[in-house]
């Protein structure tokens, strides 16, 4: 029997039957009908349907294992990865590596994935499967700090765009995965085990296609509709946690963690926990008094499984160990040029930037720099600039829009 998959493609809303007009009054089946004159507004019938609009995902059902449930092959269903999960719900989960739709049944104390068709049959332990996007925020390692003001969290998604290219295709995950520019020319995207393949960001394809045969590399063409549906979904789900944030690109959203005291760390382990739950991608945060710190925070936070992705360096001693471990080409804005001229002054770890004269990094880098030494020393030069997430086709506002830049 075949069994009910969902589709890897994402079914779009905007075909389906969104209103239906409604009689205010009821009225007598005579004739003729006054029921004309007493429409009232019309009803979304998705906004009665879902609950919540930015962690549903619509998809084709192929398959009639869930007939005798009322879903036939060819139905169109609304999966709602924020909905609560309890034994007689229709779920969405991960079985070998493929989504299947079942009902969750619970017999003698345990969860059952099954069928309801005349061939009914129990199709695998609950346990043995994954509902689909599900994840926990773990313990945190990082220690928490109350002295510093105003506290600034990056949240990054990790590989955005290979993170959603497998987040409808699962069997993509622990792969290697490279995501190509216009015209397939070069890497703008890769998987962790791409890049431990050694391939570079912006790539041109052709170089490593030897590579790719030997290692067999999935190769995807660009999918800006997707990305930016996916993006605007992530930054609604983030602007439930502060109300504060500022949209910095596609896969990067600022957020003000001031007010939150002692449940700071909490509130972000929480927010990247539910980033994971309602949008299916992985992310992490760094926390820190200043943009150019969180950003550092950020990648501390990927770099270091002991954070559990939420790098906290509002703790100061943290902060110098980690500064004196990495690289000073690591800090936001520092680019190629810039470091060669820093390293030719004896400057090679971001700690040995913090401490430079604030003189010197405007003579070497301009007051771009400065500011950057600035920050490094816990000093906010850049300011969160509130910007709000557009519902309709784009990520992030508008240059039209009066808060974007």
């Amino acid at each position: 029997m075949k069994h009910a998959l969902a589709i890897v493609e994402p079914v779009s809303v905007d075909f389906l039957i969104r209103e239906v007009r409604t009689a205010g009054l009821l009225v007598s089946a005579g004739f003729p009908s006054p029921a004309g004159d007493d429409l009232e507004d019309p009803i979304d019938l998705i906004a009665w349907m879902v609950r919540h609009e930015h962690a549903t995902f619509w998809y084709r059902v192929s398959g009639n294992s869930l007939c005798r449930a009322g879903t036939l092959d060819g139905d169109f269903v609304a999966i709602d990865r924020a909905g609560k999960v309890q034994p007689g719900r229709t779920v969405l989960a991960l079985h070998n590596g493929d989504m299947t739709l079942k009902v969750l049944a619970k017999r003698d104390g345990r969860l059952w994935l099954e069928a309801r068709s005349d061939d009914h049959y129990l199709h695998s332990l609950f346990s043995k499967a994954q509902r689909y996007g599900v994840s926990s925020p773990g313990s945190l390692a990082a220690i928490r700090s109350t002295n510093m003001p105003d506290p600034i969290a990056l949240i990054d998604c990790n590989n955005f765009y290979v993170s959603c290219e497998r987040l409808f295709d699962p069997r993509l995950r622990g792969k290697p995965v490279v995501v190509l520019s216009n015209n397939d020319g070069c890497a703008v995207a890769r998987s962790d085990e791409a890049k431990a393949l050694g391939i570079k960001m912006g790539e041109p394809a052709h170089l490593f296609r030897d590579k790719t045969k030997a290692h067999g590399i999935r190769l995807f063409s660009s999918n800006y509709a997707l990305y930016g549906d996916i993006s605007r979904r992530v930054a609604a789900t983030i602007a439930d946690f502060s109300p504060r944030t500022e949209i910095y690109s596609i896969d990067e959203t600022f957020v003000d963690m001031s007010g939150f005291g002692g449940r700071m760390l909490d509130h972000a382990a929480e927010m990247r926990a539910t980033v994971r739950q309602n949008t299916g991608i992985p992310t992490c945060v760094g926390i820190c008094p200043t943009k150019t710190m969180a950003k550092f925070a950020n990648f501390i936070a990927k770099k270091n499984p002991v954070f559990n992705g939420v790098a906290d360096l509002t703790d100061e001693k943290i902060a110098a160990y980690c500064m004196a471990r990495t690289d000073v080409s690591e800090v936001w804005g520092v680019g190629s040029k810039t470091t060669e001229k820093l390293r030719q002054i004896g400057i090679n770890t971001v700690a040995q930037l913090r401490d430079m004269p604030l003189p010197l990094a405007r003579q070497i880098g301009t007051v771009v720099l400065e500011r950057t030494v600035a920050e490094l020393r816990g000093i906010p030069c850049i300011e969160i600039k509130s910007r709000t997430w557009s519902r309709r086709a784009r990520a992030w506002p508008s240059p039209d829009r009066p808060e974007a830049r």
